[in-house]
Parts: structure tokens; C-alpha cells; sequence
């Protein structure tokens, strides 16, 4: 018994290391993606100079990174959350307790944390840059609060419930990175430049 209860802890703890991890790689991709897009004298920026274009870039590259997190060893031994939202989900249906699902909120702000700490060490001055801003979302100041926060409400509903439902059924679960991933870019797609498209993300100044 005292054996066993060892190894759960272990596999506890692996998975909640394992979230940090992914979580962390998620928002330094995040910093170094905006650094690119909107730093000064980027390549990138002035290769795609149109908001349309940096949108776009913005979406595929967020949404893939996502997919090829969960199906990483990280995402393997976690789940690859990466989203409080997403762990609160699993709680609610019974798939994860509520000690692991604090562990992994706890775990997704630490890993949000040091991924942009790790972003600004790499980057310097630059993930500080106000166009950067250390990758932190932002809404468009012409847009009302509440929108704001109907749009987001929305989106994390979406997102989740494609999430769940597919991650639900076992002949589909294969494909939960595809998905995912596939989801998130639409929706940033959708309503990123309204909103920033924040819904998938810890974002740490």
C-alpha cells in the first residue's frame, strides 16, 4: 500500500512538473512570436507588415504550438492543459481530482511566469518593447469591457467544448491535438483583434 501511494505521488508530480514545462514553453514561443511580429527592427515585422497578415501568423503558429505540446512527452504525461480553464473542465466531469486540478493551476501560472521571465532573459530589452510588451494580451481600446468579456466567455465555452467532447470519446481522442490546436487559431482568428484572443493563455507583465 505505502509502495503505491508512493508511485501515485510520483506520477502526481511528474505531471504537475510536466505542466509547468509545457506551460512555460508555450508562453516563451508566445514572447519570442510577438518579439518577432511587432519588435523593432524585426525581419518578421517588416516581412509581414499588415495587421491581417500578423493575425494570421499569430493564429497558426499559436495553434500548433498547442497541438505539438499536448502530443510532446509534457502534454503525454500531463494531459497538456496549459489552460486553468481546461483543468477546471476535467475536474467538473470527474477526470481530475480537485488536488491535481489546484496543482495545475498552480503549476500553469508558474510555468506562465518563468516562460516569460526566460523570454525576457533571451530577448532583453526587446520583450519589454511597447509593440512586445511581454507578449501580454490586450483588448482594443474601442471595444466595451463587456463585449470584452462576453467574446472571451464565448470563446473559452467553444474551446472547451470541442476539447471535452473530443477528448470524451476514446475513437476520437487521437485527434484532440489536431483539434485543439485547429480551434484555437480559428478563434483567435475570430476574435483576436477585438479581443487579443486570450482564452488559451496565462499572460504575465
Amino acid at each position: 500500500m505505502g509502495t503505491e501511494s508512493r508511485r501515485s505521488r510520483s506520477r502526481n508530480w511528474r505531471a504537475w512538473l510536466s505542466e509547468f514545462a509545457a506551460t512555460a514553453v508555450l508562453l516563451l514561443v508566445m514572447v519570442t512570436l510577438f518579439r518577432g511580429l511587432f519588435g523593432a527592427g524585426s525581419f518578421l515585422a517588416r516581412a509581414i507588415p499588415s495587421q491581417e497578415g500578423r493575425l494570421v501568423t499569430d493564429a497558426v503558429v499559436s495553434g500548433s504550438t498547442v497541438g505539438l505540446l499536448i502530443v510532446s512527452p509534457f502534454g503525454r504525461r500531463s494531459g497538456g492543459h496549459m489552460n486553468p480553464a481546461v483543468s477546471l473542465a476535467f475536474w467538473l466531469m470527474g477526470a481530475l481530482s480537485g488536488r491535481d486540478a489546484a496543482a495545475y493551476a498552480a503549476a500553469q501560472l508558474a510555468g506562465s511566469v518563468s516562460g516569460v521571465a526566460v523570454g525576457r532573459l533571451v530577448w532583453g530589452e526587446q520583450a519589454a518593447h511597447p509593440g512586445v510588451g511581454f507578449a501580454t494580451i490586450r483588448a482594443s481600446e474601442h471595444i466595451p469591457w463587456e463585449a470584452v468579456f462576453a467574446s472571451e466567455a464565448a470563446t473559452t465555452a467553444l474551446m472547451l467544448a470541442a476539447v471535452t467532447f473530443v477528448a470524451a470519446r476514446s475513437r476520437l481522442a487521437l485527434w484532440l491535438p489536431v483539434v485543439a490546436g485547429s480551434v484555437i487559431a480559428a478563434l483567435i482568428l475570430l476574435v483576436g483583434r477585438w479581443t487579443g484572443g486570450s482564452f488559451n493563455e496565462w499572460c504575465a507583465s
